[in-house]
């Protein structure tokens, strides 16, 4: 595989004078990646840069359907039209209480009061509680639409359009 060591960053925002990289990529256990590369097309109107993976994968000898949902049932968490002022004060306030835990409990460990294991449960309740928080206001503050939700002007002409115009990019 090419060396992924080389840094070729993946997402370029020119505007906030940022950039990064996917370190990793997943495959299942039979495939084998023999190269890979980050495509830098002529128009991207993205700042994530496209992947490109060569990968050899043996297929299992009957056939899944892998799409059994309708793309129009697809939902996702609309974080551009989300209350973020809300979200961040209200995960604020929960997180921030839990501060006091950790404090409370890095006491205790520091003067021998606690030993590992009650440390380690009370980072694992810590955790949990971060990640419900997290959630829990991500529901009240951040709508689920389907994908093409706010887009609801898209039909198939502007996709056969959209596919036109990526294909006589390609040439």
């Amino acid at each position: 595989m090419s060396s992924l060591r080389d840094y070729c960053p993946t997402y370029v925002n020119m505007a906030l004078n940022q950039q990064s990289r996917i370190d990793y990529i997943l495959a299942t256990s039979g495939c084998h990646l023999s190269d890979f590369s980050v495509v830098d097309p002529h128009i991207n109107f993205s700042d994530h840069l496209p992947l490109m993976v060569v990968a050899k994968c043996s297929t299992p000898s009957q056939k899944i359907n892998l799409d059994t949902t309708p793309h129009r049932s697809v939902t996702q968490l609309r974080w551009d039209m989300a209350d973020l002022g809300a979200y961040y004060h209200c995960t604020g306030l929960q997180i921030n209480q839990l501060l006091f835990m950790v404090d409370d409990a890095l006491s205790c460990y520091n003067n021998g009061v606690s030993n590992h294991s009650d440390t380690a449960a009370l980072i694992d309740t810590v955790y949990c509680e971060v990640v419900y928080t997290l959630v829990s206001r991500a529901n009240n503050f951040v709508p689920v639409r389907r994908k093409s939700f706010y887009k609801f002007w898209w039909d198939e002409e502007l996709q056969t359009l959209k596919e036109a115009s990526i294909d006589a990019d390609k040439l």
